[in-house]
């Protein structure tokens, strides 16, 4: 609808910021930001490893501290959806959106430089539902 702007909360602790569609859902996803994530889970993870869609976002928010509430907006704009991705898909797609270099380091950190693995962009949406 042109000229709708949705109606949403930001919060902080003076370092950190968190934002969501509920002041409550902004609190919350500040203290997940903040939380000491348990990312064990994922250090066997390499440029190649195939997640789910859904797992691919839990990994993602583990490993950055991305809130909900922008990784959901993320995920809307991106049009059609793939049902799995390779971590490298995942680290090519989120350029330049909050927690890709530090998604980008933690994988390197537990494999090595990404540099061969990374493809170009294609001009077809990664994402399919």
């Amino acid at each position: 609808m042109v000229g709708k702007k949705d109606l949403s909360y930001v919060v902080t602790d003076g370092v950190n910021f968190a934002h969501g569609k509920t002041i409550k859902e902004a609190r919350k996803s500040l203290l997940y930001k903040i939380s000491d994530r348990d990312t064990a889970e994922y250090k066997s993870m390499n440029a190649d490893t195939i997640l789910t869609f859904k797992e691919c976002i839990e990994a993602y928010r583990a490993i950055t501290g991305a809130c909900e509430f922008g990784v959901r907006n993320f995920v809307e704009s991106m049009g059609k959806l793939k049902k799995k991705y390779a971590i490298k898909e995942v680290i090519e797609i989120t350029k330049n959106q909050y927690g890709n270099e530090a998604f980008e380091r933690f994988i390197i950190e537990n494999e090595g430089p990404l540099s061969s693995y990374v493809r170009p962009l294609s001009k077809t949406p990664l994402f399919d539902y």
